[in-house]
């Protein structure tokens, strides 16, 4: 995922009508420069020179998450995993994991698109998904 700047950081926040926290703002950050979902440990050890416990990292992206700000996904682990949302977004991703290596690599596109297209037709609201693919990578199988 590229990198998202600060400016657009805070329209987001602002635009859910969210205050604009250090610890909110450093999430954010590092989640913008990750190129995989993390954990809501692997954003905490990221947060830099900023006082900040794991249960503030734990609040801030159940808040997030419910304003629609961050995706929630889980791994073979079973570990919550946090991506960075952006007004670009057309829609949420999918991930492939290496069951070796354990590497995830996003795919590029929801497969599912014309299933929930007809579940919208047939009247249903607000729907979500999760669907997960696992295999062994290239690199793996050298």
């Amino acid at each position: 995922m590229g990198k998202t700047q600060t400016p657009d950081l805070i329209a987001f926040l602002s635009a859910r009508a969210l205050r604009r926290t250090p610890q909110r703002l450093q999430i954010l950050e590092a989640l913008s420069q990750a190129e995989t979902p993390l954990s809501a440990e692997e954003i905490h050890s990221r947060l830099k020179g900023l006082a900040c416990d794991p249960a503030t990292v734990y609040r801030n992206l159940t808040q997030l998450t419910e304003h629609q700000l961050l995706e929630k996904t889980f791994f073979s682990d079973q570990v919550a995993r946090y991506r960075l949302k952006t007004p670009h977004s057309k829609h949420h991703s999918h991930h492939i994991e290496c069951r070796e290596c354990h590497e995830v690599t996003e795919v590029d596109r929801c497969l599912l698109d014309q299933q929930l297209k007809a579940l919208e037709k047939m009247g249903f609201q607000k729907i979500s998904h999760r669907l997960e693919f696992q295999a062994i990578c290239p690199k793996c199988l050298d």
